[in-house]
């Protein structure tokens, strides 16, 4: 969508996609291209701060090997459940968890909702009993027929399911509620008040970007990111816009990283190199 409009503006943006390794392999490429304003990355919170967080080693390094442009985007994680598992609180979690247990899908070790996941049995007192998938849609379509309990889960794939009846959601993982899911408790208000898990995006380049080229790639996500139809369009799919840059968006990726190292020692949650 960002280049699309980019280019409607009158500018020329080529997406070549560089998927594996939980973000890594594309993170890697434009850490070690050019700084010359023509490699730039659409940076996500995987290959940012969760993959530094979980891998004892990545090849490269997120404060010294990148200039952070714009943040563009972000999207809580909800927890959501099984339509007929007897969940709609914290104590009706902790009831589970101690009953019966409760299993909760995860995208492999490591993965963002698996973190999620050690965040809520850190901050409710539970342990869920992890359900490992190779991809979100599978996990999913096991929650939808009960092979599953629960999932942490962006509220843009789950809300469909919400609305059918197929799954409820029982908390939004964010200090607000979700656009999508207006009727669902955040965080705070489920008793988690520190329980954030939140997927991001936003354009970077390779560090040492020139100071003038830094402005006209941040100029040219601002108009994008100010353009009502583009936001419009955003905040219908149940993302959130934004307008962090430069330094803040920096500070802003290492305080998201440190958080989930801390998490990730204190449960020796490690992904494979």
């Amino acid at each position: 969508m960002v280049a699309e409009s980019v280019g409607r503006r009158g500018g020329s943006w080529i997406v070549e996609n560089k998927a594996g390794a939980g973000s890594q392999l594309g993170t890697e490429f434009v850490a070690k291209a050019r700084p010359d304003g023509s490699t730039r990355l659409f940076g996500a919170a995987d290959g940012l701060s969760v993959l530094p967080a979980v891998k004892r080693q990545v090849p490269y390094n997120v404060a010294n090997d990148f200039s952070f442009l714009s943040m563009i985007a972000s999207s809580p994680f909800v927890l959501a459940v099984h339509a007929s598992f007897p969940v709609n609180g914290l104590e009706d979690l902790r009831r589970a968890a101690q009953q019966k247990g409760v299993r909760i899908g995860t995208t492999g070790a490591g993965s963002l909702n698996d973190l999620g996941s050690a965040l809520l049995d850190s901050q409710a007192g539970v342990e869920l009993i992890r359900v490992p998938y190779k991809g979100m849609a599978p996990a999913v379509n096991d929650l939808i027929a009960g092979h599953i309990d629960a999932l942490l889960v962006t509220a843009p794939t789950i809300a469909p399911h919400v609305t059918s009846g197929k799954v409820r959601a029982v908390a939004v993982l964010d200090a607000k509620r979700s656009r999508l899911l207006p009727d669902v408790p955040n965080a705070s208000e489920f008793g988690l008040p520190n329980a954030r898990v939140l997927g991001w995006w936003g354009l970077l380049g390779p560090k040492g970007l020139p100071t003038s080229t830094v402005a006209k790639l941040q100029s040219e996500v601002d108009a994008v990111v100010n353009d009502p139809s583009f936001a419009s369009a955003l905040t219908e799919r149940g993302f959130d816009v934004s307008t962090v840059k430069g330094q803040a968006f920096a500070s802003f990726a290492e305080e998201d990283r440190l958080r989930w190292k801390a998490l990730a020692d204190r449960y020796k949650i490690e992904a494979a190199d």
